[in-house]
């Protein structure tokens, strides 16, 4: 009996933490729509900046998922806490990434972010950007210390990632930055292996020299 109230108590105490005031819900509103005067206004009058909805979702995350720079601009000169992961692990930085915006990946990296947080999937920022194939928001990542080789689940890397996508100047980036060419997914495939199946020539050409030299 008294297992079954301790799990009722937690149950009830986690849907408080997500339930909202008028203001609050208002507040994150703005920030999911851009309403940078509503942000301000809200934030000037004592705003908490990282409240989060029922999704886990601040201010901050909703800018940079929805590519509103001033919104997280704003949200990170308010003191937000640019480290604050979502229900699925998402963070800000991440978000950014995905979206390649380069500025807001700034602003959250001068404000402290970590580049190796990853979201329940094991994805970090730096895989997210090579997924999809942004090169500066790579370069960036990378000279700030984010780490290469990263396995999220099924094994993939980002090298990996860039490799099957045919993001040839990733692929580089990374492969100069020391990159392992050698680790192997799940499957036992390595970035090589992927690009040779979806026909990305140029970068097998630049793995394989790569995987020569370090034979030397």
């Amino acid at each position: 009996m008294k297992k079954i109230l301790a799990i009722i108590l937690l149950v009830l105490i986690s849907a408080n933490l997500y339930a909202l005031t008028k203001d609050e819900e208002n507040f994150l509103q703005a920030s999911q729509n851009g309403d940078i005067a509503t942000v301000r206004h809200l934030l000037n009058a004592g705003m908490d900046i990282d409240i989060q909805n029922e999704r886990g979702w601040t201010a901050l995350i909703l800018a940079s998922y929805n590519d509103y720079t001033e919104i997280a601009k704003e949200s990170i000169r308010a003191g937000a806490d640019v480290n604050i992961q979502d229900k699925d692990g998402y963070t800000a930085l991440i978000q950014a990434s995905i979206n390649g915006n380069m500025e807001i990946t700034r602003e959250l990296i001068k404000a402290g972010a970590d580049v190796n947080i990853k979201n329940l999937y094991g994805y970090t920022a730096l895989m997210w950007a090579s997924i999809h194939g942004y090169t500066e928001v790579v370069k960036e990542l990378i000279k700030v210390g984010a780490n290469l080789n990263i396995q999220g689940v099924w094994g993939y890397t980002a090298l990996i990632f860039a490799s099957e996508r045919g993001n040839t100047k990733i692929v580089k980036e990374l492969i100069n930055a020391g990159a392992d060419i050698h680790i192997k997914d799940e499957k036992g495939n390595t970035a090589l292996d992927y690009a040779k199946e979806n026909g990305h020539n140029e970068i097998v050409e630049l793995l394989e020299k790569k995987g020569k030299e370090a034979k030397k």
